[in-house]
């Protein structure tokens, strides 16, 4: 049927419950730092973005991925999330991710941290991370947008062997 939302005033917290699922910029060059072995930095883009081919924003500028990062997919643009989605818009089975991901190199058993150009796709994508069972992941929130806007931070670009 039909359900009328009612507002809030008050989520009940000023701080988010749970704080361990996001990461900030330091935490990802940790993950990175034993990337492959327990953890993984898994960029959740399209392909366009992860190649450097566009950024995804008209307001970021520098384009490509992190080094080290693993691709894990997401759609064809930075406004869609059909490699997680069924036609309807709702998760796709479990099964199908793990099989997709295994298919990138991605191992499910692993600690998994999520980023994308500004955190929603990501977030989805821990979202279904959660529901399949996967534990010890989280979500570095501020992503590529953060990444890129620091000089110094390594990225690559190009079609990756």
């Amino acid at each position: 049927g039909i359900v009328k939302p009612t507002p809030i005033k008050d989520f009940g917290s000023k701080t988010p419950l749970n704080k361990s699922l996001i990461v900030n910029e330091n935490g990802a060059k940790q993950v990175l730092k034993d990337n492959k072995n327990s953890k993984l930095l898994v960029d959740i883009r399209s392909y366009n973005e992860r190649i450097g081919k566009e950024s995804g924003y008209s307001y970021m500028d520098r384009k490509g991925r992190i080094t080290g990062s693993v691709w894990g997919k997401s759609g064809t643009k930075s406004t869609t999330l059909e490699d997680y989605r069924n036609i309807d818009n709702t998760m796709r089975n479990g099964y199908e991710i793990i099989s997709m991901w295994s298919g990138l190199g991605i191992n499910p058993n692993k600690e998994l941290t999520f980023f994308c150009g500004s955190g929603w796709r990501a977030a989805e994508v821990l979202f279904y991370s959660q529901v399949m069972g996967l534990k010890n992941n989280a979500l570095y929130s501020n992503g590529w947008m953060e990444w890129s806007e620091d000089s110094s931070n390594p990225i690559e670009t190009g079609v990756e062997n």
